[in-house]
């Protein structure tokens, strides 16, 4: 089953075609292969497919059919990616707000999850140095120098 988790963790979360790829792998290895120490992972996993995909009811099925997993609890035996390790708690709250009929609070929720993985994709290093990482200002300020010389000539 590590094969999943290693392919899931490549795909990006901004991108739907990536998130359905997600959703898809995740299942499907939830599914058909015994579960072992990542399977807690991949349900996480899916289920923030789900909701980012704008899914609520694959969301509440991934939630129904693995329940077990969502207990906010992190087993020292089972392995979840760091940068992930926020879902634990986040797709709890995520489908109480659902269950709730709080629809404001999910969708601040789901933005709140796709924000921390725009804000990753910025603050990632590059073997170019870390330019992602010029406050959005300077970019502005940037394009809009590189605007004027283009429109001067």
């Amino acid at each position: 089953m590590w094969v999943v988790p290693n392919y899931v963790g490549c795909l990006s979360a901004l991108w739907p075609s990536d998130l359905k790829e997600i959703a898809g792998p995740s299942g499907d290895a939830l599914r058909d292969l015994l579960h072992d120490h990542c399977a807690r992972y991949l349900a996480h996993v899916k289920a923030e497919a789900c909701a980012l995909l704008g899914d609520k009811r694959g969301l509440r099925e991934t939630w129904d059919q693995y329940r077990s997993y969502f207990d906010c609890q992190e087993n020292s035996n089972e392995w979840f990616e760091d940068r992930r390790r926020s879902l634990l708690t986040d797709i709890p709250m995520l489908v109480r707000y659902l269950e709730q009929n709080r629809l404001g609070l999910y969708r601040k929720k789901v933005w709140a999850l796709r924000w921390r993985h725009i804000s990753r994709l910025f603050g990632r290093r590059t073997r170019f140095g870390n330019f992602m990482s010029i406050p959005w200002w300077a970019w502005w300020i940037l394009i809009w120098i590189l605007i004027q010389l283009f429109r001067n000539q």
